[in-house]
């Protein structure tokens, strides 16, 4: 499915997080949302409230199980709030819900305060008049309820969230915090290899390898062990010379800021080049 991309042939494209998006939403949508889109919505967190979006349902007595329907649009443009990656509508014996879904490569959020994008789209698909701003009709004529807002990052995002939270709450929407849910590539990927590890038919199976080779390519990764220390530099030295990094605290939060220079009894033996972990 993504071969063009693994040969090579579409280098303009590789950091492009709405070709991302494309590929593996687009991908799933072969899928019934029970094999594929639901299980990796379920795994989104909510940091206020500390659980993930399907132990919310579960006490909201919703299950995303029980939608037999789920509609994804892509990139639907709002004349007044913009235009969000994905929007999604389930439908089923519950009722009806719309989870506008944000989606991140390698950026972060764009603008602050009022024109913070999520602050845009929670306003746009959370409310009647706001959704009728919008150009698809199956978003414009939805009368059913916001169920949750997932925000899909690389990194970690919950300073992102809590500045859009701040800023909602200070509209009066405090309700918001109930429904910013964070989602990480990494964590996706577990739940591909695990569907993949136990799928028999050999259609569904191609797609999740596809989707698979995909992130693998994309080195959307979850940790798993650093690298081996090269051979001239032993754990013994490292121990007398630990390397650290580090954070510091200003107004806008907590970043990195680098390591600190390598000691010269490592500089002078070892050269200058910074070993890191890898996969």
């Amino acid at each position: 499915m993504f071969e063009a991309e693994f040969a090579g042939k579409l280098p303009e494209l590789r950091s492009r997080e709405d070709y991302l998006t494309s590929c593996f939403f687009g991908a799933l949508k072969y899928l019934p949302p029970n094999d594929g889109l639901f299980p990796l919505l379920n795994r989104s967190f909510n940091y206020r409230l500390g659980i993930t979006l399907e132990k919310y349902l579960e006490i909201q007595g919703v299950e995303l199980a029980s939608f037999h329907e789920a509609q994804v649009h892509f990139w639907p443009r709002s004349s007044t709030y913009g235009e969000p990656d994905l929007v999604i509508i389930v439908q089923g014996t519950p009722g009806s819900f719309i989870i506008p879904v944000e989606v991140k490569y390698f950026s972060s959020k764009h603008g602050d305060k009022e024109e913070d994008q999520l602050t845009r789209y929670y306003k746009a698909l959370g409310t009647v008049e706001g959704r009728k701003t919008f150009n698809i009709e199956a978003i414009r004529e939805f009368t059913g309820d916001l169920l949750a807002f997932v925000y899909v990052t690389q990194f970690e995002a919950e300073l992102e969230i809590e500045e859009t939270l701040g800023v909602l709450e200070s509209n009066g929407l405090s309700c918001a915090q109930d429904k910013f849910f964070h989602l990480r590539w990494q964590e996706m990927l577990k739940i591909i290899e695990a569907k993949l590890s136990k799928e028999h038919d050999a259609y569904r199976k191609a797609i999740y390898t596809d989707i698979r080779e995909l992130m693998v390519f994309k080195n959307l990764l979850p940790f798993r062990q650093f690298s081996k220390l090269p051979s001239g530099l032993s754990a013994e030295l490292l121990s007398q010379f630990p390397v650290f990094l580090y954070l510091q605290d200003p107004e806008g939060g907590p970043f990195f800021n680098g390591f600190p220079e390598i000691p010269k009894s490592l500089r002078l033996e070892y050269g200058t080049s910074i070993y890191y972990g890898g996969t």
